[in-house]
């Protein structure tokens, strides 16, 4: 027999899938692959595979390509190829009745209405086989299952689930190492101490979750906001910026334009180099009909730019200040004074010349 162990995560293929709750079982072999330095670099078998060492064991990661109700032919599959008994198998997937967040690791039972657990316990013919459930909890009030499964994870449910998933990532390398039992009871539960942990944490282990949680779902303003903050911790202004700027679009694309607005604003004082953001955000000011507050984002940019001793840019937002608030004293005084400034340079060249 093989000394080789199988990893096998459900989920379903396709991008429409890829960030949803059905397919968390996905995201812990992505984890695992990510600390190991694994590729999905192969597809046999109806899978999608990664092969290398996992704490001194030689380990294929399994990714299901046929939905999750028919994971059990590659799975069969898989194990008769490489000649690898049962023992050293290990399924994770998705669970509605476990809470969300909860971890429960098993060396037997059945499937529990879970429905590519079912196809591989048929096609196997036998449930002796450890499986990793997530918990993902049960839909709120009347809506389906199968739409709760199918639902894209966002906000704090993507920030649980993150957090669930690196716990999981840990189940899996003790279950390796130590065997089912010892997962047991280190890992099944909901993760209370791993919460208790994670106020001890350090800006660098923040930084470094909330990274990967905007990994796992690139389109949730939620995570880029908390990444910019956490660089703030660590005394990284213009990487905070940059962050808050990139939620600030998520959150404009998502609707919410006052959430943008804000956090636009927050980056520009920390960063106010960006001149194109500044004038942009001007804009969209004078667009929701607030002249005033655009005025004052010109008028802290010209500021800015007479600083940084570029006055023709200064010069260019001036006018446009102007045009917008023709009686505003600072800035008709400044842009005096820089045309002054230009009309000498001038000057000095030409009689150079």
């Amino acid at each position: 027999m093989s000394d080789r162990w199988l990893i096998v995560g459900l989920g379903n293929p396709g991008r429409r899938y890829e960030r949803t709750r059905h397919n968390v079982g996905w995201f812990v072999l992505d984890e695992l692959a990510r600390r190991h330095a694994l590729q999905f670099s192969v597809s046999a078998h109806g899978a999608r595979l990664a092969e290398g060492r996992i704490r001194g064991h030689a380990v294929i990661l399994a990714k299901p390509q046929g939905y999750m109700n028919r994971s059990g032919q590659p799975t069969g599959s898989l194990l008769r190829y490489w000649r690898i008994e049962t023992e050293r198998l290990l399924v994770v997937l998705d669970d509605l009745d476990q809470p969300a967040g909860a971890l429960r690791i098993r060396p037997t039972g059945g499937a529990g209405g879970q429905r590519g657990l079912q196809d591989i316990i048929d096609r196997l013919g036998t449930r002796d086989f450890s499986r990793l459930r997530l918990g993902i909890g049960r839909p709120p009030g009347r809506m389906e299952p199968r739409a709760w499964v199918l639902k894209p994870l966002r906000g704090d449910d993507l920030i649980k689930a993150q957090e669930m998933v690196g716990r999981a990532a840990d189940a899996v390398e003790t279950w390796l190492q130590s065997g089912t039992e010892a997962a047991m009871i280190r890992h099944n539960g909901d993760g209370t101490r791993a919460l208790a942990r994670r106020h001890r944490e350090s800006p660098e282990e923040s930084l470094e979750r909330w990274q990967r949680a905007q990994e796992l779902n690139p389109g949730d303003p939620g995570p880029p906001e908390r990444i910019g903050r956490t660089l703030l911790r660590l005394n990284r202004a213009q990487e905070a910026a940059d962050w808050m700027l990139r939620a600030a679009a998520l959150h404009d694309e998502g609707g919410d334009s006052d959430r943008s607005l804000r956090l636009q604003e927050q980056a520009l004082k920390l960063d106010p180099s960006r001149v194109e953001a500044q004038r942009l955000l001007a804009a969209q000011w004078l667009a929701l009909g607030n002249p005033r507050v655009a005025a004052r984002r010109l008028w802290t940019l010209a500021q800015w730019l007479a600083r940084q001793a570029r006055s023709d840019e200064a010069l260019s937002v001036l006018d446009d200040l102007l045009e917008l608030n023709g009686s505003h004293g600072p800035a008709a005084r400044l842009r005096a004074q820089l045309r002054g400034v230009a009309v000498a340079r001038d000057s000095a060249q030409t009689s150079e010349r």
